[in-house]
């Protein structure tokens, strides 16, 4: 159904012959037009893969010497709230050193320290090492806003979406479309990488009724509309509820299994309302609206499959509509030397398009030259566009071809729809029917995992940030325990994925021999052999 046309106190909206309109008003699923100018796409990374913004740590309170605790680092009994005073640059170099191995919640700290110990109250201009409690607590709290691994940034999305803790699942408010987008991108010449995305069941009609504000003003189409899905939404109940209460009087009859497997046919009205769109969108794209509404983002909707671009939509290009159990992948490529020249050319350099079909002819203009940058998207592992087979090789499917630039996966909601997202290394469906030459790789690679103890440890002992033996060893006790925490959580997460997808392929029937040989498989995970394919 096409999306819901709400009127609004504060909010008065007119459709462009050539796009759609961006509101705040309940039900609409709108775009605007392109801001003239917006700022350039430019952020900051780090040296593990994720964006300054994403990782915001608050210094905690230096420490004090009251209250003693013990705990274990490495294995030994330390005090967990001992401190020690050190100079500001034997300080300053630390901190360098832990944020540039992805220690970000040390070296804040321990940049908060040498702030402190710089100020005009500090004669000795003298630094403290936090405590152990501290770079662990802190820690622990770092860990959850911004997770050590790909995941969807609290930073960057609007504040109206619903973030799950493991922060790769998410659900759209109900007043219009709003953003979120990936702790990482893919920078220029970047390469090739592909992310899928599952829809998930959408709140019921009742649901949505029951959560719109009470001062909200519905047009009367729409009122009838609402109406009529949640007596069809009822009636379905009913029919579900008798051939479940039949199924059971029959439990001894022969028969049972072929009827109780006999289903009304009704009209699915669980997605009334709600809606999905993603993609892939620079920094400088607007939170609070759907991916596609700018010239810095590029999506795809659930609605018919549509690919959209600065608030332009193309319905006849070969998408697919998808709903609630659709795996939706989205592929970018990101080329070295790129230009945006010779878009459209082949269709000039293969001949007239008059002498082709629809197909052929869109397929041709969707076959991106090698200099071009480009996305596609995938539905349940199919690639959505056109192809054709030209000298032998497969051509043709990419959606757009894009300028360079940081692109970000996207996912923009609406009406409480809601998705959980895949960044890798394993997926439900892998990316099939590829044009010839072109792979392509979990968009998780591009976030190293953390640092292991001993590389940490090896590391720390190379640049000897503090010269004296005691230092040092309390220096390294800190670094251990942030080290741990971060592995603790990505090793959580790697064990949760493994779950997530071997789930999601069982419930679909699709092999699952190949997650054995994933290092986080667990032998408990085996289960029941899934049949292959």
């Amino acid at each position: 159904m096409e999306d819901m046309d709400v009127e609004d106190t504060t909010t008065n909206v007119n459709l462009p012959e050539d796009g759609e309109t961006k509101t705040e008003a309940v039900g609409l699923e709108g775009d605007d037009e392109v801001p003239e100018s917006a700022p350039q796409d430019v952020v900051k990374e780090n040296s593990e893969g994720t964006t300054a913004a994403d990782d915001p740590v608050t210094p905690a309170t230096m420490p004090t010497l009251a209250g003693k605790k013990r705990s274990r680092v490495g294995g030994d009994d330390v005090d967990a709230s001992s401190t020690a005073n050190v100079s500001a640059a034997s300080a300053a170099a630390a901190s360098q050193l832990s944020s540039s191995i992805g220690l970000l919640t040390l070296g804040s700290l321990l940049s908060a320290s040498v702030a402190l110990g710089g100020s005009s109250s500090n004669s000795n201009n003298s630094s403290v090492l936090p405590t152990i409690d501290q770079v662990q607590q802190q820690s622990i709290k770092n860990s959850i806003d911004s997770p050590p691994y790909l995941h969807l940034s609290k930073t960057d999305s609007a504040p109206q979406l619903k973030m799950g803790p493991d922060r790769l699942s998410v659900k759209g408010g109900m007043r219009g479309y709003r953003m979120t987008r990936a702790s990482q991108g893919v920078p220029p010449a970047g390469g090739n990488y592909y992310y899928e995305v599952v829809i998930q069941e959408p709140p019921s009609i009742q649901e949505i009724i029951n959560s719109l504000p009470t001062n909200v003003r519905i047009s009367k189409k729409l009122q009838q509309e609402m109406q009529q899905a949640l007596k069809l939404e009822e009636q379905r109940k009913e029919q579900a509820k008798a051939v479940a209460d039949k199924s059971e009087k029959m439990a001894d009859d022969e028969n049972t299994a072929a009827e109780s497997s006999t289903k009304t046919e009704t009209t699915n009205v669980s997605g009334f309302g709600s809606h999905v769109r993603l993609g892939w969108s620079m920094r400088t794209g607007d939170l609070q609206a759907p991916v596609g509404y700018d010239k810095w983002s590029y999506g795809v909707r659930d609605i018919g499959g549509s690919k959209i671009h600065c608030s332009k939509r193309e319905d006849h290009w070969g998408g697919e509509e998808f709903g609630p159990g659709d795996v939706v992948g989205c592929a970018i490529s990101m080329v070295p030397d790129s230009t945006m020249e010779g878009v459209g050319a082949a269709t000039r350099d293969k001949g007239s398009s008059g002498s082709l079909s629809h197909q052929q002819h869109q397929a041709q203009l969707q076959q991106p030259l090698p200099n071009h940058n480009h996305i596609r998207f995938f539905k349940n592992g199919y690639p959505m566009g056109e192809f054709i087979i030209s000298k032998g090789k497969r051509e043709g499917g990419a959606a757009f071809i894009i300028p360079d630039g940081v692109y970000y996966p996207a996912i923009s909601l609406y009406m409480g729809a809601n998705v959980k997202v895949n960044f890798g290394p394993n997926f439900i469906y892998q990316p099939r029917k590829l044009p010839t030459g072109l792979k392509l790789q979990p968009m998780s690679n591009l976030c190293s995992p953390p640092i292991s103890t001993e590389d940490a440890t090896a590391k720390i002992a190379k640049e000897k940030p503090f010269r004296k033996p005691d230092m040092h060893q309390k220096f390294l006790e800190l670094v251990q325990t942030e080290v741990q925490v971060l592995q603790d959580a990505y090793k959580a997460h790697r064990t949760q994925h493994i779950l997530f997808v071997l789930e999601e392929r069982k419930k679909r029937a699709l092999k699952t021999d190949d997650l054995e040989s994933d290092a986080f498989f667990l032998p408990s995970m085996k289960g029941e052999e899934m049949p292959s394919q």
